[in-house]
């Protein structure tokens, strides 16, 4: 049962990276639970911008799997 709640976030929180994201951004998941994107023709200091107004989408998401909430931490 945690198994299928996990793959319910993860599935939400790659909807919410490729909509935040822009069309020529490769985004993948890594190893267990970790995210990755490839953000082309983007300087280190446009990343960290990016990665964090992506986190911030994240963290303000309320995720409800039945009728329980669920606030990921940052």
């Amino acid at each position: 049962e945690s198994q299928k709640v996990k793959h319910m976030i993860l599935r939400t929180v790659a909807r919410l990276l490729l909509k935040a994201s822009r069309r020529s951004d490769l985004i993948a998941i890594y190893e267990d639970s970790i995210f990755s994107i490839l953000m082309r023709h983007t300087s280190v200091q446009n990343a960290q911008k990016a990665a964090k107004r992506l986190k911030d989408v994240i963290c303000n998401t309320n995720f409800f799997i039945g009728e329980y909430e669920i606030k990921l931490e940052q």
